[in-house]
């Protein structure tokens, strides 16, 4: 919509034009009831999009209604009935999205559903899916680790996180990261949270789902959006 913001001012413009005449052949009340009809219709429609853009769940809610036929609407309305706990719909229509755009990545929201129910065994499968694909991608392995601990295969996991430390470029070159790279990958699970936490901390935007891992947000579409991870 704010595409059509410059347009819009030669369209004021003109319909300003339009009944500037009108008021002069007609009486001027019947001028302002017209222009104050206008001005009411037009403030209607905007306040009727605000509520639309009140929130992520609205605003893809919306978009999908009218665009049904894109698998990335229905990839960000999955990021969003995730964040609501809906974890069903949104595998749903994370698997709506493969099927209308195969090459669309649904994996982060799709993964994340699993995760959340919890059904481990089958975010283990879309981890690993997600991998052939993308196998340097560090936010792939790092849900695959996530799961791995999830299902008590804490080695695996283990390798999976110092894979995703490797292929992070952005990773900050300080002592703390050094120190934590030099060392055996930690057994408790509350170390290995810490780990976990400080590289989606330093993950590049760019490696994030469009929200975001969710992409509950407009704009980011790359949204992304904002995920869980």
């Amino acid at each position: 919509e704010h595409h059509l913001y410059l347009s819009m001012a030669g369209f004021a413009w003109s319909l300003s034009c339009i009944l500037a005449a009108l008021t002069s052949r007609l009486n001027f009340r019947v001028g302002m009831v017209i222009g104050g009809i206008i001005i009411l219709s037009l403030s209607l429609l905007t306040y009727s999009r605000n509520l639309v853009w009140l929130n992520p769940f609205n605003l893809w809610s919306d978009a999908s209604k009218k665009a049904p036929q894109l698998g990335s609407l229905h990839g960000y309305m999955a990021g969003c009935y995730t964040e609501r706990g809906q974890y069903e719909l949104a595998i749903e229509e994370c698997k709506t999205a493969f099927r209308l755009s195969p090459n669309f990545d649904a994996y982060q929201n799709l993964w994340a559903a699993y995760h959340l129910l919890p059904r481990h065994d089958n975010a283990d499968e879309v981890a690993r899916e997600r991998l052939e694909k993308c196998p340097r991608l560090p936010q792939a392995h790092l849900c695959l680790a996530r799961t791995l601990l999830e299902l008590n295969r804490r080695r695996e996991a283990e390798e999976e996180l110092r894979r995703a430390l490797e292929l992070t470029p952005e990773l900050p070159r300080d002592p703390l990261f050094l120190f934590l790279l030099s060392l055996p990958l930690p057994s408790s699970s509350y170390l290995f949270s810490l780990l976990f936490l400080l590289l989606l901390h330093h993950t590049p935007a760019r490696t994030r789902d469009p929200a975001g891992g969710y992409t509950g947000r407009k704009g980011d579409h790359r949204s992304g959006g904002r995920g869980h991870q």
